[in-house]
């Protein structure tokens, strides 16, 4: 990565790792984290309420279940107990909303693993997974 483009993400030595970007830096969710082997997805975020469709931290909260995914997702149970109100906390354009999920990262263009579990990043270095994912997913234009 040239020095410009660190400039411009204000990235830091210290955040990069072999030229790619450090899996923290980009905040990197392994399998396990995502919790669903189709990717990260709002019907599978903590912060989802499914008998609403709606985000606990975004506003507006209205989310897509199955397509709909952004960088606040945490995997897991949901965390929206009755009565729950959202609390709209974070625009959906700076959480980067998007409904072209579920993301993964074989559905990522930067994705260098082909059908095998385990890959590289163009992008992110240290241990990639195919059904991981992070905040920089951009989807694969050969997919869509």
């Amino acid at each position: 990565m040239d020095s410009v483009l660190k400039r411009i993400l204000g990235l830091h030595e210290h955040e990069m790792e072999g030229g790619k970007m450090r899996p923290e830096v980009v905040v990197y969710l392994k399998p396990e984290q995502i919790g669903d082997d189709s990717g990260a997805h709002c019907g599978g975020c903590i912060f989802f309420n499914s008998e609403r469709s709606e985000c606990l931290l975004t506003s507006p909260p209205a989310c897509n279940s199955e397509n709909g995914v952004c960088a606040a997702f945490l995997g897991g149970k949901s965390i929206f107990k009755a009565g729950d109100s959202p609390l709209k906390l974070l625009p959906k354009e700076q959480a980067g909303y998007t409904e072209q999920g579920p993301t993964k990262c074989d559905t990522c263009e930067y994705w260098e693993g082909g059908d095998k579990a385990e890959g590289s990043c163009a992008k992110v270095g240290g241990e990639i997974y195919r059904d991981g994912c992070c905040n920089y997913w951009e989807g694969d234009d050969e997919e869509e």
